[in-house]
């Protein structure tokens, strides 16, 4: 999903003007809750920068004083002036240290909290739309790339900026005309700082998208395995690994050196300060009388003057590169919620009515219509079965229910209520669903069917786990009920799976229920016991079948026939047997199929 808002990264040298405001908005996201802790690290780093500055400022007095005209009433106050302001900067450091990294920490866990929300708020088609690799970027590394900006920002115009501007005054109170010479070759500065910005927020844009490619192939990978090893590809594999490594790899290189040139830059115009400084003193020494202490302090300014220098410029380079990652994720932040958090329609009242669809049609896209038309009625406790070859429609017809799409035409409704009028939770309380492909958390067995109900006891999570003849396997395992769940549940076999997640709907108690081709991925013996499961949660429940086995048809007391995205005939599974070629041709192909 696009906004019309989108920012675009800027690969001209031109100031991007969108920065700014981004900027801002991120220190107040940062600073919200952390006024104290936040301008605790402003004053320290304050005090840093003040008590470089005196050291600077000490050396002339060290020099005239101490070294030239060796007062020793002046030997003990410089020397404990240079322990004091040492003591007090070393603090004023720890002290912004401490205090600027736990309010980025803090951003960096509530942006990834809002993000995780964002996702949550998200249509399904939204999130299928998303690689989970693209959102896992965002999670870590676009949080972690506004705490960079956080931290940049702040000690470079809270310290670094600070500390050079009052060392520059030190430096022109010691000597003006070097002074002023040191001011005036700034515009060199920033003029190779602009060419190397220029490149670096290009570089940097390909270098995230390159980052998310190595992510996406390291997930695919993992959970695909077991393909991977069927079908012998990890020399494949492999391979696409190690093109989205080097691609990244090489972007990532790139940035190092466009940045690198920061360092040359400074140095170079660095030397050829010193060196023109050294044959100025030298000069003034002799021809005007000037004070070796004053050029001492100048010189000393200047080198206390110079890491602030090259942080400025190298953090001004570094912010154009964190800058595109928090405009990803400020642009994902404020798309709008096709779900929020609070839905202000009223709650749907009962799930026990009759489910009903009134002449509606669906399309995933304006030229691609899945449902026309389509009309049907399902008595409360009644079980319906639809069929269909694969892209019929069963699947929509399920998720147009559950709201997660809304129909281009036609009316839902539950009990006489348009599902179009109550909000999504209170409708997503009334429906249970058991699917091919049981979702299965990290946490454990009790963990995951506890997920069926807010505050379940222990006595309804293990009275569940029973009615879905899962007990027996759970209390067999060495951990029991404490047993961890692997990713995706690779620990468990699939009838294990699949009771647990019968459980945690047998837990809902919804009057409302959906079985996605619950067995179609079981074997014979497994299915078995599945379906004596099943037969339990669907009495007395509305239910609705998604089925390719004959065998799970027949627990249906009416069977949909769905082609071209509309009911074809409806009936009895005797019925259809007899009467619709259709039906026959999904369960019974050799039969239908005739002689020769």
């Amino acid at each position: 999903m696009t906004t019309s808002n989108s920012r675009k990264p800027r690969t001209d040298a031109a100031p991007n003007p969108g920065q700014l405001p981004l900027v801002r908005r991120l220190l107040a996201d940062a600073i919200g809750g952390h006024r104290g802790s936040y301008s605790g690290a402003v004053f320290c780093m304050v005090l840093v920068a003040v008590a470089t500055a005196a050291l600077a400022w000490l050396m002339r007095h060290v020099v005239n004083d101490v070294l030239v005209a060796r007062e020793q009433s002046a030997m003990w106050l410089t020397a404990g002036a240079v322990l004091a302001v040492s003591l007090l900067r070393g603090l004023a450091d720890y002290g912004q240290t401490v205090l600027l990294a736990g309010v980025g920490n803090d951003l960096v866990a509530g942006l990834q909290r809002r993000i995780f929300d964002k996702v949550l708020t998200l249509g399904v088609d939204d999130v299928a739309r998303s690689h989970s690799a693209k959102l896992i970027n965002r999670l870590i590394g676009h949080a972690g790339a506004a705490r960079n900006v956080l931290v940049r920002v702040s000690t470079s115009v809270g310290c670094d900026l600070l500390t050079v501007i009052l060392l520059t005054a030190v430096m022109i109170a010691q000597d003006v005309t070097m002074g002023l010479a040191t001011i005036l070759v700034a515009p060199l500065a920033l003029l190779g700082l602009n060419r190397i910005m220029r490149r670096i927020r290009d570089l940097a844009a390909r270098e995230q998208q390159s980052v998310a490619g190595v992510i996406q192939s390291m997930q695919e990978t993992v959970q695909g395995m077991r393909v991977v090893k069927s079908y012998t590809s990890e020399a494949a594999m492999r391979q696409r690994f190690e093109a989205a490594s080097r691609d990244s790899l090489g972007r990532a290189n790139g940035v190092v050196r466009i940045r690198a040139w920061t360092s040359p830059l400074m140095e170079g115009l660095g030397g050829g300060l010193i060196a023109g400084f050294i044959l100025y003193a030298g000069w003034q020494t002799v021809a005007a009388d000037k004070s070796a202490g004053e050029f001492i302090a100048f010189i000393l300014a200047f080198l206390l003057a110079y890491e602030p220098t090259k942080r400025l410029a190298k953090a001004h380079v570094l912010l154009q590169r964190d800058i595109v990652g928090i405009e990803k994720m400020y642009d994902f932040l404020d798309q709008p919620e096709p779900e929020p958090d609070f839905d202000p329609r009223p709650a749907l009242l009962t799930g026990s009515g009759p489910v009903a669809f009134s002449d509606v049609a669906f399309g995933y896209a304006p030229d691609r219509q899945v449902l026309d038309g389509v009309s049907l009625v399902i008595a409360p406790g009644e079980i319906v079965a639809l069929v269909g070859s694969s892209g019929a429609g069963k699947s929509t017809i399920t998720g147009l229910l559950q709201g997660f799409y809304a129909p281009t035409r036609g009316r839902i409704s539950i009990g006489g209520t348009d599902i179009a009028t109550v909000n999504r939770a209170s409708l997503r309380r009334s429906i249970a669903v058991v699917s091919q492909d049981p979702a299965m958390f990290a946490g454990t067995i009790r963990q995951n069917i506890a997920l069926g109900r807010d505050g379940a006891t222990d006595d309804e999570i293990e009275a569940a786990a029973e009615a879905a003849g899962a007990l027996s396997f759970i209390e067999a395992l060495p951990m029991g009920w404490e047993t961890p769940i692997a990713e995706r549940g690779s620990t468990l076999s699939g009838g294990q799976l699949q009771r647990i997640s019968i459980a945690r709907a047998i837990l809902k108690d919804a009057p409302i229920l959906i079985l996605d081709e619950a067995t179609s991925a079981l074997d014979g013996e497994t299915e078995r016991h599945v379906h004596t499961a099943l037969k339990r949660l669907m009495s007395g429940r509305t239910t609705l079948l998604i089925a390719h086995r004959r065998s799970t048809v027949e627990t249906a007391g009416r069977v949909l026939v769905l082609a071209d995205g509309r009911i074809e005939t409806t009936g009895t599974v005797e019925q259809l047997s007899r009467n619709s070629a259709s039906y026959r041709q999904l369960f019974e192909p050799a039969q239908s199929a005739g002689p020769g």
